[in-house]
């Protein structure tokens, strides 16, 4: 039985999810990053967050207009 359709609609992980298969958290920040979505402090501290620990920084509000 096939429950791909069931995980995307409860929220599941990964292809069920709407992520190609294999792709994590991480990997889609490092992504972000290297496409200047995102400033260097909001990389570190996100990755902080990833990795269970809080960040040391609180990233700075965005401007208006972004987001």
């Amino acid at each position: 039985m096939n429950n791909s359709g069931y995980l995307a609609r409860r929220g599941g992980k990964g292809a069920a999810a709407g992520l190609p298969r294999g792709e994590t958290a991480r990997d889609i920040l490092d992504k972000r990053y290297a496409r200047g979505e995102i400033s260097a402090e909001e990389y570190r501290n996100m990755k902080e967050v990833l990795s269970g620990k809080e960040p040391s920084h609180k990233p700075p509000p965005r401007e208006p207009g972004q987001g």
